[in-house]
């Protein structure tokens, strides 16, 4: 009797737990979906928010100096009812000298590296075998991407060519960000390789090259120095290149025109000399070695192997005075600075004569 009743209290003691359990289990569910569809909700939330922070650092990245790439639209062209494609067999490096003393460093803000003092492009053309410079004013007025300190892209605006180097950081995005607006003034033609040097590079440079003779090409500075007159054999070394290739008189208009002349027969002379040092493997690695002791007043992005493969070329190509071009167009005494505004359709011209082929033509 007393183990029945025993039985049937258990029996009823868990009738009541399974009741109790059941409106438990009711209870729950009326705030565990909800709380599983709040807590999806809040995951989703989060992953999205960390997509977009994510996002937002690529395109903060993009905008401060990623590989220049111009996608396709550079390849084939249509000019006066003719079709051109671009030739393919062209090595472009971006030659920099920019106004600054010391090594060169990467500063933590944007906005405040030196400017570019001195643009120049060096085309080697190994399919026709022949190189070509395309020097460009500092002063020319053109599109430029400016920057925020903290690396922000404004967009673009019409400003000196040469601070476009000084809106980045004075690390690889000034340098990107220079071959990105001269490759937009030439047409959008592909700019990846860079070197750039600054003051304190100069005797460095000249060191490796040697002494270099020029044909001094004006008066500009015969008052200051009497050997620099105009038709004057002079040879450039430690003692006076820095006088050669930067002095000008600020307190004359466009002075930057006479020093790009001077320039210019300088760099001219410098490509017989390479041409005569890089010509076997032996001289090639000794010049690369040199090269590479100076890098703290020299910025690149050209490796030990791309140079090799340069410098091979280089062998190869013909260069001489007439194919040292200068940008055409109009100088013009600005507010602060003096501006140059290039003749866009000398421009279009010489980029199809120096880049591209008509199509049907090897």
């Amino acid at each position: 009797m007393s183990s029945e009743r025993h039985g049937s209290h258990r029996g009823s003691h868990g009738h009541h737990h399974r009741k109790r359990r059941s409106r438990w289990l009711k209870r729950s569910r009326r705030w565990l979906v909800p709380a599983i569809a709040i807590f999806l909700c809040a995951a989703a939330a989060l992953a999205f928010w960390i997509w977009k922070i994510r996002q937002e650092q690529a395109n903060l990245e993009m905008s401060s100096g990623n590989p220049l790439n111009v996608g396709s639209g550079y390849r084939d062209l249509e000019y006066n009812g003719k079709q051109y494609r671009y030739n393919n067999l062209i090595h472009c490096i971006l030659l920099v000298g920019i106004d600054s003393e010391g090594d060169i460093v990467e500063l933590p803000t944007h906005g405040l590296a030196p400017r570019a003092d001195s643009i120049s492009l060096l085309v080697m053309d190994e399919k026709r075998g022949k190189m070509t410079i395309i020097a460009i004013s500092r002063d020319t007025m053109t599109e430029i991407h400016e920057y925020t300190r903290n690396g922000l892209d404004m967009g673009l605006h019409v400003d000196h060519l040469g601070f476009a180097y000084s809106f980045g950081n004075g690390g690889v995005v000034s340098c990107q960000n220079l071959a990105e607006s001269v490759s937009s003034l030439l047409y959008d033609i592909p700019i990846n390789d860079y070197i750039v040097a600054n003051r304190s590079s100069m005797e460095k440079l000249s060191d490796i090259f040697g002494p270099v003779t020029v044909t001094v090409p004006n008066n500009d500075l015969a008052d200051e120095n009497p050997e620099f007159y105009a038709g004057n054999q002079v040879q450039i070394d430690n003692s006076n290149i820095r006088a050669y290739l930067r002095s000008r008189d600020t307190g004359e208009d466009f002075s930057n025109v006479g020093r790009m002349e001077r320039q210019k027969s300088y760099v001219s002379a410098v490509v017989d000399i390479l041409k005569q040092q890089l010509n076997s493997d032996k001289s090639r690695n000794e010049f690369w070695k040199q090269f590479s002791a100076i890098t703290g007043v020299v910025q690149t992005n050209i490796t030990r192997n791309k140079y090799l493969t340069m410098s091979r070329i280089l062998e190869h190509v013909s260069f001489d005075d007439t194919d040292y071009y200068t940008l055409e167009g109009e100088n013009v005494v600005g507010e602060a600075h003096d501006e140059f505004y290039p003749d866009r359709e000398a421009i279009r011209a010489k980029v199809l004569e120096l880049f591209y082929e008509e199509h049907g033509r090897s």
